[in-house]
């Protein structure tokens, strides 16, 4: 936990972060300390800080304190002005009479007021007290983060006019387009209603580009941000699809990939002064190590462990909708009764 002192009155402000220091010896904090208005407010556009121990009497700018200076930190990290507000903000004052004035202001806005003083320890062991339990939500939290999914699908599309659009038309019942700081795609969120009238929460996101290397980041954010149950991508693949070929690809068919390759993959060189040539570079990605006997043995045992799941997919309505509708369109089977599994490389 990161927290941040103002106060101008330096012995005071050092036996607050000491003794703040001292109780929480046991956990990871990081305490800095700010003298003036001016000092806090640009600490805390540099950096992020989980909680505020503020001096209600802070110098303004002719340097008379006054709690007009601590109000106006209080509104700076509050209203949305471009910074992190930190979880909490603690108001701590020597003066009995300033902190009967401040009550109500702090109780307003969901705010802790303490009474310092020099003789005693009673005050730092409350806003220790504070901070652990401040640390224990958080971690608790973190904890439902890591442990919880978010929403139920995630569907990343490339292209804005030909994928994006389309999909949200198509698939969301209700929806929102969104901004998020994390990129500079649109998002919709919204619901998906299933044919037997399930609702599913969902978000869709434009990335912008095609390529592996962009997919890979925002697929990544997606999952950390999100924490989709599923995560869905669109995308073309093709196949060998000859005579020759004993199993070619077809609409509907499973791909597991064995191998990657990404031909964008690679890096500029220098040919000349003025001239830059782009060298590629096929690198592969191959499964992990330690998980690649499993997945070669579900491949292997397919019709036990994934043609079930196939032949129930098969039989569903809107299977075979799909199935007459490019088999008619082609006049050739383009979906098969029962779809493949394939287990090959990706380029």
């Amino acid at each position: 936990m990161r927290i941040l002192i103002v106060d101008d009155d330096q012995p005071k402000r050092s036996r607050v972060s000491q003794l703040v220091g001292q109780g929480l010896k046991d956990y990871a904090v990081q305490i800095k300390e700010a003298a003036t208005y001016e000092e806090a407010l640009r600490t805390l556009q540099e950096s992020y800080y989980d909680l505020v121990i503020l001096d209600l009497l802070l110098p303004a700018a002719d340097g008379t304190p006054s709690q007009d200076s601590s109000r106006a930190l209080i509104r700076q990290v509050t209203n949305g002005t471009g910074l992190l507000p930190p979880m909490h903000i603690i108001g701590l004052t020597a003066y009995e009479a300033v902190a009967d004035q401040e009550r109500v202001y702090f109780d307003q806005h969901l705010l802790s007021l303490e009474f310092y003083s020099p003789v005693h320890t009673k005050w730092a062991d409350k806003i220790t007290s504070k901070i652990i339990y401040l640390m224990q939500s958080q971690h608790a939290s973190m904890r439902f983060q890591a442990e919880s999914y978010g929403i139920d699908v995630f569907v990343l599309a490339a292209r804005h006019q030909n994928e994006y659009l389309p999909i949200r038309k198509k698939l969301f019942k209700d929806s929102k387009v969104e901004t998020h700081p994390m990129w500079k795609g649109d998002i919709t969120r919204g619901e998906i209603e299933l044919h037997d009238g399930r609702v599913l929460s969902a978000a869709l996101c434009c990335v912008n580009e095609m390529g592996m290397a962009p997919t890979a980041v925002v697929a990544s954010q997606a999952i950390n941000v999100f924490r989709p149950k599923l995560l869905g991508m669109i995308g073309m693949c093709c196949g060998f699809n000859t005579k020759a070929c004993v199993s070619p690809r077809r609409i509907m068919d499973v791909i597991v990939a064995r191998e990657v390759t990404c031909w964008e993959e690679g890096k500029y060189v220098d040919r000349s002064k003025d001239q830059r040539d782009f060298q590629n570079r096929g690198k592969t990605r191959v499964v992990n190590e330690l998980i690649r006997d499993n997945v070669e043995m579900i491949i292997e045992q397919s019709e036990r462990t994934i043609t079930p799941a196939l032949t129930r997919l098969s039989k569903k309505a809107f299977f075979k909708k799909v199935q007459d509708h490019f088999n008619a369109a082609v006049e050739e089977e383009v979906v098969r009764d029962l779809p493949d599994v394939k287990y090959a490389p990706i380029v």
